[in-house]
């Protein structure tokens, strides 16, 4: 992304259900979202907030490190469903600005309807270009009872004074053994 790139919306406006970005429904009686997943959705939600605010970096820093935590949400297309599975989970990148080289991780991926999901994967071969960066994602996704491989990229910009945040989307494919089955697309905010 260059500093001239359109804002990204925020998660869960982009990617969940309104009525789970507000807490969920109620049957009989109690929330059919765990508490768990309103609070990393709203967790989610203040962060994308504060990132959408911020104005792309205009001097980046040359010679340190930098380590940010946030959230990467994501619809997936998987086989057997009819709709995208919204998922949401926690991410991880560091930033190492005097080699202009960016790399981490995703883990503890929900899904906004209940489905027992888990993932996780790695972020790798980043490279920084003035406030931009692009990197490689891969890894995998357990849901429906099957376990899927996802590979696809990362594009995102670095946000706010001395890049306090960063923000970006990512794209793939899901894959079972070397057939694509499945794609995926979402956003992620980190600070």
């Amino acid at each position: 992304m260059t500093s001239h790139a359109r804002p990204l919306p925020a998660f869960a406006a982009l990617l969940l259900p309104a009525s789970l970005a507000l807490g969920g429904c109620v049957v009989g009686g109690t929330s059919a979202v765990p508490f768990s997943t309103t609070t990393r959705v709203a967790s989610a939600e203040t962060m994308a907030s504060r990132l959408q605010d911020m104005t792309p970096t205009t001097t980046m820093p040359t010679a340190s490190t930098a380590s940010y935590r946030g959230y990467l949400a994501a619809d997936a297309t998987l086989p057997g469903r009819d709709d995208p599975l919204a998922l949401l989970g926690t991410m991880r990148l560091t930033a190492d600005f005097g080699a202009s080289q960016i790399d981490g991780n995703f883990a503890s991926v929900i899904a906004e309807d209940g489905t027992e999901v888990s993932g996780s994967g790695s972020v790798t071969g980043g490279t920084i270009t003035g406030a931009a960066f692009g990197a490689d994602i891969a890894g995998s996704l357990v849901a429906d009872d099957s376990t899927y491989a996802i590979d696809g990229s990362i594009s995102g910009e670095f946000v706010g004074p001395d890049a306090g945040g960063i923000r970006g989307e990512t794209s793939g494919d899901v894959l079972d053994g070397a057939a694509t089955v499945g794609s995926f697309t979402g956003t992620f905010g980190l600070r």
